[in-house]
């Protein structure tokens, strides 16, 4: 077996027959267990079927394999629900543990399990052919038998086996011919069998086949990887176990750290599009896995598997990749200077001793508030810079950034500081000669100093609805800039479109808000940005409503895939389609002709949202053979829509749908049979039984929020002060 198991927190109950439910819509354990492993949990829960579960937060704890892990993992877990316990919505929680201990050690680890088992948790764990021993072993924790319950999980057997390994890929003849080497490998692990499967159907050496009967199966999948990807696999490494790691914030690590290089045979690709390559075979190879994905069905999250990640922490220290803040303490001071990447995710962070032996730095990555000023003090050496090339302070808490000492930093090139909750930036920072990523996301951030347009690299600006300071120079922008990604910029003045945005040529992703009666040239501006693949716009008045919304064509836009817009468009949306579009949202767009025969002939179009008063008609009709990729459509306060006309071979890969305050709506044809995820938020009774009777197979989940008899108009004003501006819109 695998040994991955969940530490949960137990709410609201219910019922047990839900885990299905659970375990597919939730994505909070491995794809592998949830599909193959299911109908076995649930018929090893047949003794203890009414305890109920509403999972909401997990942790991961792998096998260990030595005893002094042992006591370290227990450690790091009891920081991490005491961790998880500050926050308000998990202070009514009680922690679900799963574990598998090793034989014969169970005692050892009893009286620091006890800190966090209360009367009030579940002790659920798992054991694999310990024998008759086991209960004995179990008894030595000292729980009460009412509070803990045993679940023996066996190994999948060779037909089981072989079932899940050739489900994922067709399997060639010569594969085939190996079905006992293979089997034997696996031994019955759902994770081994994936990995194996995954190592098969993309390795570009045919002859690996031939060592898996007399090679550990993972550390040749890994062997089989090249050295660039070694490098990026093992990366992960730097992040806590089980960490769901962003994309967006693993692709500019990995780029800062100058782990894709652009080959001359490589010229049209983006960094970034090497990156996401080398993601996908990651995870094809199921070395990776995803933990959330975005509406277009991309990864946004994802981790790599608590036992992989014990397999390899040890080879990633080996190496020289990373050093941890607990292991300084072990090296000899020689040792230490040849540090280059550092994480400290210790609630005490790193002692003021070593500060003499991190001047070869070259990353950091915090997940601790303490001492964060000192430290990077610390880097900066009396007669010289300091080497760091990256700094992530991703959700570290107002961490100390002075000036002198972030101005020193010249070889900087990622400074992460989202969700710090900053109230300002330091002015020194546009004196870094080689930053190319700057993330200010989610902190109290009202205005960039202007220095920061002196950052002739920058490519990555993320921002909070930061104002445009207007005091800059113009010398700053006198040469060519290279920014991909402008996301969250406020503009207030319409002179700063035609003073620094035409400089903007290679944007790939942008985000803005904006006024619309101070804005000159935005519409022509962004008409002749070609490579946009991602365009969020939102036009506003002075009291914060949305306002007109004037755009060109984007017909042209052949890279565009994602389209957010809010406010009332005066152009056909016809000449807002752009042809390869996987993601549309509109939001008080006040169309008043029904929009769908138009956006169904998007071909690629997976997932489409219309919010409030984004369409003012009685009418809807989605005719058959329009929308042959959608998976997801969401109706959100449509007030005057009635009637909704589904036609049979419309959509017919549609998987989820959620309809949400449209209280005149009724459904003229059936729905599409494809439907798994049918979410109905304060609809009609009558609605909700429609939907019921036609989709009996799918899960309809209905909810009703108690200020039902509120207006339409007063609720969508509670949403928008409970959601944020960024969820509605």
């Amino acid at each position: 077996m695998d040994g991955e198991f969940i530490i949960v927190c137990v709410t609201v109950p219910l019922l047990l027959h839900k885990l299905q439910n659970l375990l597919y819509y939730e994505s909070k354990v491995p794809v592998g267990e949830a599909i193959d492993q299911l109908e076995r949990i649930r018929t090893r829960l047949r003794d203890i079927e009414r305890i109920n579960l509403d999972i909401r937060y997990q942790f991961w704890v792998g096998f260990l394999k030595e005893l002094q892990d042992l006591e370290d993992v227990i450690d790091n877990l009891i920081g991490e629900i005491e961790l998880q316990r500050r926050n308000d919505s998990l202070k009514i929680m009680s922690p679900l543990i799963c574990l598998r201990p090793l034989h014969g050690r169970i005692g050892l680890i009893s009286k620091k399990l006890k800190k966090i088992i209360t009367t009030s948790a579940k002790l659920f764990m798992e054991l694999e052919n310990l024998g008759p021993t086991t209960d004995k072993e179990l008894a030595l924790l000292e729980i009460k038998s009412c509070f803990c319950h045993l679940i023996r999980l066996q190994s999948l057997t060779e037909e089981e086996s072989w079932t899940l390994f050739c489900k994922k890929a067709p399997i060639a003849e010569e594969t085939t011919r190996f079905k006992e080497n293979i089997l034997t490998s696996c031994g019955g692990s759902p994770r081994t069998i994936l990995i194996m499967e995954g190592l098969l159907s993309t390795t570009k050496r045919p002859s690996v086949i031939e060592h898996i009967i007399d090679r550990d199966i993972l550390k040749l999948c890994y062997q089989d990887l090249s050295s660039q990807m070694k490098v990026c696999f093992l990366y992960f490494r730097l992040f806590p176990r089980a960490f769901e790691i962003p994309i967006r914030r693993l692709f500019h690590l990995w780029i800062a750290e100058g782990l894709f290089i652009t080959l001359p045979d490589e010229e049209n690709m983006a960094s970034e599009d090497l990156a996401e390559d080398c993601l996908k075979l990651l995870i094809r190879r199921n070395l990776i896995e995803v933990t959330k994905v975005r509406l277009d069905g991309s990864p946004k999250t994802c981790r790599m598997p608590t036992t992989i990640w014990d397999v390899f922490s040890r080879t990633a220290v080996i190496l020289g990749h990373f050093h941890f803040h607990k292991d300084i303490y072990r090296y000899d001071n020689r040792d230490l200077y040849d540090i280059r990447r550092l994480t400290n995710y210790a609630a005490n962070g790193i002692d003021p001793q070593f500060y003499d032996h991190i001047q070869y730095l070259r990353s950091y990555v915090s997940f601790n508030t303490e001492s964060s000023g000192k430290f990077l003090d610390a880097l900066v050496t009396p007669g010289g810079f300091g080497l760091l090339v990256v700094l992530d302070l991703e959700n570290v808490y107002k961490p100390a950034m002075l000036s002198e000492t972030v101005g020193k930093l010249l070889h900087l090139k990622h400074l992460g500081l989202r969700r710090t909750f900053l109230d300002s930036l330091p002015r020194s920072v546009g004196n870094l000669p080689y930053l190319q990523t700057l993330d200010v996301k989610h902190t109290n951030m009202t205005t960039l100093p202007s220095s920061i347009w002196k950052a002739k690299k920058l490519q990555h600006l993320y921002l909070n609805e930061n104002n445009f300071d207007m005091s800059f120079k113009r010398t700053y922008t006198g040469s060519e800039i290279i920014l991909q990604t402008l996301s969250g910029l406020f503009i207030g003045n319409k002179n700063v479109v035609k003073s620094y945005l035409y400089s903007l040529r290679h944007l790939r992703k942008l985000k803005l808000t904006f006024y619309s009666k101070s804005v000159e040239g935005i519409a022509s501006w962004i008409s002749e940005l070609k490579a946009l693949r991602s365009l969020k716009l939102r036009s506003i008045d002075e009291f914060d409503r949305p306002a007109t919304l004037e755009l060109d064509s984007l017909i042209t836009h052949h890279e565009l895939l994602e389209l957010h817009l809010v406010g009332s468009l005066t152009r056909s949306i016809e000449s807002l389609c752009a042809p390869n579009l996987r993601v549309l949202t509109l939001s008080a767009s006040k169309l008043g002709e029904d929009p769908m025969p138009i956006l169904g002939k998007l071909r690629y179009l997976n997932c489409l949202r219309l919010f409030r008063n984004s369409y003012l008609g009685e009418d809807m009709t989605c005719r058959a053979g329009e929308f042959p990729q959608l998976r997801v459509l969401k109706l959100w306060m449509l007030e005057h829509l009635e009637k909704w006309t589904v036609m049979e071979g419309t959509m017919p890969l549609l998987k989820e749908l959620e309809i949400r305050l449209c209280p005149k709506l009724k459904l003229r044809e059936k729905l599409p049979l494809t439907l798994k995820d049918v979410v109905l938020i304060n609809m009609p009774d009558g609605f909700v039984e429609c939907v019921e009777r036609v989709l009996v197979n799918s899960f309809v989940k209905k909810i009703t929020w108690r200020f039902t008899a509120l207006p339409v108009r007063l609720i969508a004003l509670l949403l928008l002060l409970f959601f944020g501006i960024s969820q509605l819109t």
